[in-house]
């Protein structure tokens, strides 16, 4: 399908009829539980920075497929502690079955993130530091 900016998913899943498979959360004030639970994290955004999110996720230590914007390459190194697609649907649907599918590098990334607990904890602390002095 089109995606276009403004784009209603919902709608979108019911054209392709995936709404027995697909649920809208919608904006939730504490994303870890669901962080906790998930097999891998999916991070196609746009977002042109650095992304408190994606340290959540490494924190956590969870497979990620992640989009291959700007600054992407100063928290991820593909295939080695995440997969970085391209930003198009192709590409990111590749990277996510690969990873779905491929339980070595789902296990690979895990422990990659987990030897590397200390950098991504420190990461956090600096930028929760930045947003309690501003």
């Amino acid at each position: 399908g089109n995606m276009s900016k403004d784009c209603d998913y919902f709608q979108l899943a019911k054209e392709e009829d995936v709404t027995d498979r697909v649920k809208f959360l919608g904006i939730q004030n504490n994303p870890y539980p669901y962080l906790k639970k998930a097999d891998i994290v999916v991070h196609l955004s746009q977002y042109e920075g650095k992304s408190i999110a994606l340290d959540e996720a490494k924190l956590l230590c969870k497979p990620i497929v992640v989009a291959n914007y700007s600054t992407v390459i100063d928290q991820f190194t593909d295939h080695l502690n995440g997969s970085i697609c391209e930003r198009n649907v192709e590409s990111a649907t590749k990277a996510i079955i690969e990873l779905l599918e491929n339980e070595i590098l789902r296990q690979n990334y895990i422990e990659y993130l987990k030897s590397h607990i200390k950098d991504n904890s420190e990461e956090i602390t600096k930028i929760y530091n930045l947003i309690r002095d501003n």
